[in-house]
């Protein structure tokens, strides 16, 4: 967090706090973690807390059917994918796309379960 200036430390510690009030499985210091890889991914805190709150209610649902452990490296390599495929652009569209491939991998997850290999799903590019 060394490098993000104050003022958006403080607008990602906001969202922390908020996100981890709706979903207490997670810490704030948890999704201030997320937050971080989410602002280097989208380019700023406002975006990256944009799609914040769609990573932790996925996060949330794939703890319940993968695994504590688990869920966050699924979507770290989520977010790596959509970052080397340039789904995140720097405009709306990019913030959509984000938010509509997290919800997509979801719920793929939840449907597809055991059916296809967990690791091949998240590594989308």
């Amino acid at each position: 967090m060394a490098c993000i200036p104050d003022k958006d430390r403080g607008a990602m510690a906001d969202k922390a706090a908020e996100l981890s009030a709706q979903y207490p499985s997670f810490s704030a210091t948890d999704i201030m973690e997320m937050a971080r890889i989410t602002w280097a991914t989208m380019g700023n805190t406002e975006r990256g807390n944009e799609i914040l709150p769609a990573l932790v209610k996925g996060l949330v649902t794939l703890q319940s059917s993968k695994g504590v452990n688990a869920a966050p490296k699924m979507v770290n390599r989520l977010l790596n994918g959509v970052d080397n495929l340039g789904k995140n652009s720097m405009n709306e569209v990019g913030v959509k796309n984000t938010i509509d491939i997290i919800d997509g991998i979801i719920r793929a997850a939840q449907i597809e379960n055991g059916e296809i290999e967990q690791n091949h799903r998240f590594n989308v590019a």
